[in-house]
C-alpha cells in the first residue's frame, strides 16, 4: 500500500521476492536469493558471509532467477507496481493524499493529488470480495467545479493487481486483497 502513497518509496532489501527475517540482527541482513535457497548452484556473485542457523527464515523462499521468469511472481508484481507508479504523473514528488471514506471498512481509499494530475486508490484489505459504487462526486478538492456525472466519466482503470468485474447495476465487484488505481481525468 505504501507505493501508492506520497513521497519517496522505498523497497527494503529482499522484500521483492517476499524475503524474512528473525528478530535478531544476524536473521535481518541474510544473503539476497539471487537463487532458491536450497539450490545447488549458486552464481559467483553470491554471498555467503551468514551462518546457515541465521538463513532459516527463506528456506521456501522463490530466488530471483526463478521470479523473473514467473510473471505471477512477487518480483514482478513489484516491477509492475513501481513501472505504473512511476508513469502516473498523480504520484509526482510532492503530490498529496486526501482520504477518503467510501463508507466500507474493508476498503482503503484515498486521493492522490499532483499539479496536473489526480487518482483515486483503493485497496480490498479483507478475504472476502467487495461490491463498491464509485463516487459520483468529487471527493477532495472543495474549489472542484465537476458536476457528479462529469465526474463519474473521468475515473478511468488504470492499475488493478486481480480482475474486476463492473455490475450491471454500476457497481464494481473487487475481489480480495486487491488494489485499485483509478486516474482523474
Amino acid at each position: 500500500m505504501y507505493l501508492l502513497t506520497p513521497g519517496i518509496p522505498f523497497v527494503y532489501y529482499g522484500e521483492e521476492l517476499g524475503m524474512m527475517s528473525g528478530t535478531k540482527d544476524e536473521t535481518k541482513r541474510t544473503p539476497f536469493l539471487w537463487t532458491a535457497a536450497d539450490s545447488k548452484k549458486k552464481p559467483s556473485y553470491q554471498t555467503s558471509w551468514a551462518a546457515e542457523a541465521d538463513c532459516i527464515y527463506n528456506k521456501k523462499t522463490t530466488g530471483l532467477d526463478t521470479q523473473k521468469k514467473d510473471k505471477n511472481s512477487l518480483y514482478n508484481y513489484y516491477k509492475k507496481l513501481i513501472n505504473f507508479r512511476n508513469s502516473c504523473e498523480a504520484f509526482e514528488a510532492h503530490s498529496s493524499l486526501t482520504p477518503y471514506d467510501t463508507g466500507n471498512s474493508a476498503i482503503a481509499a484515498w486521493e492522490i493529488s499532483g499539479s496536473t494530475a489526480r487518482a483515486l486508490v483503493l485497496h480490498n484489505v479483507s478475504e472476502k470480495p467487495v461490491e463498491l459504487a464509485l463516487p459520483t462526486a468529487p471527493f477532495a478538492l472543495a474549489e472542484n467545479s465537476e458536476t457528479s456525472a462529469q465526474f463519474a466519466q473521468s475515473l478511468t482503470l488504470a492499475f488493478s493487481t486481480n480482475s474486476v468485474t463492473k455490475n450491471k447495476s454500476g457497481t464494481f465487484t473487487i475481489p480480495p486483497l486487491t488494489t485499485l488505481v483509478f486516474t482523474i481525468d
